[in-house]
């Protein structure tokens, strides 16, 4: 999953799942990538990612997994 934070040189990722047999899935992580400086951000640590959604205009991105939903915003202070 990618998404572009409107006004910004921003790109949005999330990895995918990790299946480690015998253990439970590890969720995504998600990071954010200058594409001037290619400086990365992590936004949320492995465990800690999942589907990405950016509101409109693109100042925080809401974090979805199966039992949580988490909401930062694009410089990666936690807001919910």
């Amino acid at each position: 999953q990618l998404a572009w934070i409107p006004g910004t040189d921003l790109v949005v990722f999330s990895t995918e799942i990790i299946i480690d047999w015998p253990t439970s899935p590890r969720w995504r992580e998600v990071v954010s990538v200058n594409t001037r400086s290619l400086t990365q951000t992590k936004l949320a640590d492995l465990d800690s990612g999942g589907e990405i959604y950016l509101a409109p205009d693109g100042s925080r991105i809401a974090i979805i997994t199966p039992d949580r939903v988490s909401i930062v915003s694009s410089d990666r202070s936690l807001l919910a």
